[in-house]
């Protein structure tokens, strides 16, 4: 059952923001881990009592 919770269903239907340190993050907003690498985070869930996301990584562009 939680396969299908993590893996199958509409991540907006599931836990749209978490709170970590008085600071909010929320699904399909970018945010900034603390190694500086960013990413998207599109599902967030529990495991060991301990917060998980699934998230895009973010690659910096550039352009010449």
């Amino acid at each position: 059952q939680a396969k299908c919770w993590l893996e199958e269903l509409d991540p907006e239907l599931l836990m749209p923001v978490i709170r970590l340190h008085n600071q909010d993050f929320f699904v399909f907003e970018p945010a900034l881990l603390l190694s500086s690498q960013a990413c998207i985070p599109f599902c967030w869930f529990m495991r060991g009592g301990k917060m998980y996301t699934k998230a895009w990584s973010l690659q910096p562009v550039t352009h010449e």
